[in-house]
């Protein structure tokens, strides 16, 4: 907002300054008196003239304007204008020349930052209940941790007479496209380096509304195997094991939020002969 500046002007008398006396009734006590300061001065201030005053309004006019011009002049300011271009992290410590440099230099890094492409958070398998099925089921059963008092570590009993299974429902949340992968641990019981377990996953779809789970269905499994490495190693030491599906029809077409059945089993034309232990819990994760 532009300063108003006002015109002061000297009091001009017709003679010399007289003064009369009134009491508080102003009736004149004296009339057409001097007054003099009895006290002596010391010092002599300076004295209020229309001169002086209309310097200071002229000054104040002055700065007013001087500081909307710099306002104006900084506000139409772009980009293009500022001659400063950061390009190393020592450059932050050179003073721009105008303020929306430094606007600017902070304009750029906050674009830099935005163009950084933000973290995909995968998706992840909720695993609702397991079960076995109605034959050929690996039972659960635990082995004893060496802590005070031992660990109960349960474990599904997978063995080679026949082809045993887990089932699992299953809901896939926060999918995005990138397949499943299907880890768990495996101990063996006597199995010699060298020999092998095969596991198997399949995946079969529940749409609501459409999946009958009283009909037949066709389980197509994805494998993996396990090989006894050298040692080998004692029986309470698990080996990993890592099961995989694209996206697609290999994992039945599963979109985000799907219930599903997972049937996981071992596949006795593996060559190990013992019981294999898988602890009992299996984790799926978005690839």
């Amino acid at each position: 907002m532009p300063y108003i500046k006002q015109t002061w002007e000297d009091e001009e008398l017709a003679d010399v300054a007289l003064y009369n006396i009134l009491d508080s009734e102003d009736t004149p006590i004296n009339e057409g008196v001097k007054i003099e300061l009895a006290t002596d001065v010391i010092t002599a201030g300076t004295g209020v003239t229309a001169e002086r005053m209309n310097h200071i309004e002229q000054g104040i006019e002055d700065a007013t304007n001087t500081a909307e011009s710099a306002f104006s002049a900084i506000s139409s300011l772009g980009a293009d204008d500022i001659p400063y271009t950061p390009t190393t992290p020592a450059d932050w410590d050179t003073e721009p020349d105008f303020i929306d440099g430094a606007l600017d230099e902070l304009a750029g890094r906050v674009e830099t930052l935005e163009s950084i492409p933000a973290p995909t958070v995968k998706g992840r398998v909720e695993f609702l209940y397991s079960g076995f099925p109605s034959s050929d089921g690996a039972p659960m059963t635990a082995f004893a941790g060496g802590s005070t008092p031992a660990e109960q570590m349960l474990y599904w009993a997978f063995a080679n007479s026949a082809n045993q299974y887990r089932e699992f429902l299953c809901k896939l949340v926060g999918y995005n496209g990138g397949g499943l992968t299907f880890t768990f641990l495996v101990h063996r019981t006597s199995a010699a380096a060298g020999e092998t377990y095969i596991f198997e996953a399949a995946i079969q779809r529940i749409v609501p509304g459409t999946t009958n789970l009283t009909s037949s269905k066709t389980y197509d499994y994805n494998a993996v195997t396990v090989t006894i490495p050298d040692g080998p190693p004692d029986a309470g030491i698990p080996m990993l094991g890592t099961i995989t599906f694209t996206d697609g029809a290999d994992m039945d077409n599963l979109a985000d939020g799907d219930f599903f059945i997972l049937r996981f089993r071992r596949d006795v034309s593996d060559t190990a002969t013992d019981v294999a232990r898988v602890l009992a819990g299996i984790s799926g994760v978005e690839s």
